[in-house]
């Protein structure tokens, strides 16, 4: 029969950690391209939505393709047993992607009827992949009120 060894620990074993340092890096490089993104964009004179849509629309599909995702799983980070993970975890998700992205999508000056269009069906897509309806409902009235905006107009 075989006899368990003494194996070292898993916050002991230096490959476990370099891969967790790896992986901290990667999502603080994610969550910081998606603010440079967004900074950019209010740069700009004009805004184009389709970038924001086909993001937000891309990471829904792999989310929900994901065999053993589930979106319950990540919306609430605030019980997790290390900050640091729950700090990553937030900046890797969902809610936070389209917040920063929708959001300044949304306070832009400058918009067309495709825009709110591809943004209507960036947050669908996004409660399609788990989103919280809260959110989802604020985005809708934003978008709605936008569109009556620009037929006013």
């Amino acid at each position: 029969m075989l006899q368990p060894t003494d194996t070292p620990q898993e916050e002991d074993n230096p490959m476990v950690t370099c891969v967790q340092d790896c992986l901290q890096e990667a999502a603080r490089g994610y969550a910081v391209s998606i603010r440079v993104y967004a900074a950019n964009m209010t740069s700009m004179e004009y805004t184009d939505c389709q970038p924001v849509h086909d993001l937000i629309t891309q990471l829904c599909q792999v989310r929900t393709a994901s065999p053993g995702f589930d979106p319950h799983d990540y919306r609430n980070t605030n019980n997790q047993d290390n900050d640091t993970d729950a700090t990553l975890l937030q900046e890797l998700s969902l809610q936070t992607t389209c917040q920063i992205l929708l959001d300044t999508a949304l306070n832009h000056s400058t918009h067309t009827l495709e825009d709110a269009s591809l943004l209507k069906h960036a947050v669908t897509a996004s409660k399609k992949a788990g989103m919280d309806k809260k959110h989802c409902t604020l985005w809708e009235r934003q978008i709605t009120t936008l569109e009556r905006t620009m037929a006013d107009d």
